[in-house]
Protein backbone atom coordinates (compact mmCIF):
# COMPACT_ATOMS: atom_id res chain seq x y z
CA UNK A 1 0.00 0.00 0.00
CA UNK A 2 3.01 2.26 -0.44
CA UNK A 3 1.21 4.19 -3.18
CA UNK A 4 -1.34 5.41 -0.61
CA UNK A 5 1.16 7.09 1.71
CA UNK A 6 1.01 10.46 -0.05
CA UNK A 7 -2.80 10.65 0.06
CA UNK A 8 -4.97 12.10 2.81
CA UNK A 9 -7.61 9.95 4.46
CA UNK A 10 -10.49 11.65 2.65
CA UNK A 11 -8.85 10.79 -0.68
CA UNK A 12 -8.98 7.02 -0.08
CA UNK A 13 -11.70 4.65 -1.23
CA UNK A 14 -13.49 2.44 1.28
CA UNK A 15 -11.33 -0.56 0.39
CA UNK A 16 -8.14 1.49 0.63
CA UNK A 17 -9.21 2.75 4.05
CA UNK A 18 -9.78 -0.83 5.19
CA UNK A 19 -6.33 -1.92 4.03
CA UNK A 20 -4.64 1.07 5.68
CA UNK A 21 -6.51 0.42 8.94
CA UNK A 22 -5.44 -3.24 8.90
CA UNK A 23 -1.82 -2.29 8.22
CA UNK A 24 -1.87 0.17 11.13
CA UNK A 25 -3.36 -2.47 13.39
CA UNK A 26 -0.80 -5.10 12.39
CA UNK A 27 2.03 -2.67 13.17
CA UNK A 28 1.10 -3.05 16.86
CA UNK A 29 1.83 -6.82 16.78
CA UNK A 30 -1.58 -7.90 18.14
CA UNK A 31 -2.31 -11.35 19.51
CA UNK A 32 -5.91 -11.18 18.25
CA UNK A 33 -7.68 -9.59 15.31
CA UNK A 34 -11.40 -8.84 15.41
CA UNK A 35 -12.44 -8.30 11.81
CA UNK A 36 -15.96 -7.04 11.08
CA UNK A 37 -16.81 -7.49 7.39
CA UNK A 38 -13.18 -6.92 6.34
CA UNK A 39 -13.83 -7.69 2.68
CA UNK A 40 -17.06 -5.72 2.20
CA UNK A 41 -15.58 -2.76 0.28
CA UNK A 42 -13.13 -4.71 -1.83
CA UNK A 43 -13.33 -5.87 -5.42
CA UNK A 44 -12.74 -9.54 -6.18
CA UNK A 45 -9.00 -9.19 -6.83
CA UNK A 46 -8.28 -7.20 -3.67
CA UNK A 47 -10.52 -9.52 -1.63
CA UNK A 48 -8.46 -12.53 -2.74
CA UNK A 49 -5.19 -10.68 -2.06
CA UNK A 50 -6.30 -9.61 1.42
CA UNK A 51 -7.52 -13.12 2.31
CA UNK A 52 -4.16 -14.59 1.30
CA UNK A 53 -2.26 -11.89 3.20
CA UNK A 54 -4.33 -12.51 6.34
CA UNK A 55 -3.71 -16.25 6.15
CA UNK A 56 0.03 -15.73 5.80
CA UNK A 57 0.34 -13.01 8.45
CA UNK A 58 -1.81 -14.70 11.07
CA UNK A 59 -0.03 -17.99 10.53
CA UNK A 60 3.50 -16.54 10.66
CA UNK A 61 2.82 -14.25 13.62
CA UNK A 62 0.54 -16.73 15.43
CA UNK A 63 -2.36 -14.26 15.53
CA UNK A 64 -5.86 -15.52 16.24
CA UNK A 65 -8.72 -13.99 14.24
CA UNK A 66 -12.39 -13.56 14.89
CA UNK A 67 -14.09 -12.65 11.62
CA UNK A 68 -17.70 -11.50 11.37
CA UNK A 69 -19.29 -11.74 7.93
CA UNK A 70 -22.65 -12.23 6.29
CA UNK A 71 -20.91 -13.80 3.30
CA UNK A 72 -20.13 -17.54 3.86
CA UNK A 73 -17.53 -17.55 1.07
CA UNK A 74 -15.50 -14.97 3.00
CA UNK A 75 -15.10 -17.27 6.00
CA UNK A 76 -15.36 -20.85 4.80
CA UNK A 77 -12.17 -20.74 2.76
CA UNK A 78 -9.90 -20.26 5.79
CA UNK A 79 -11.82 -20.74 9.01
CA UNK A 80 -10.66 -23.27 11.59
CA UNK A 81 -13.96 -22.99 13.47
CA UNK A 82 -17.38 -21.57 12.61
CA UNK A 83 -19.97 -20.31 15.07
Amino acid sequence: IDHLMSRKTDQLSGGERQRVALARLLSTAPEWLLLDEPFSNLDRLHKMMLKQALVEITSQWNISCVLVSHEPADTLSWADELL
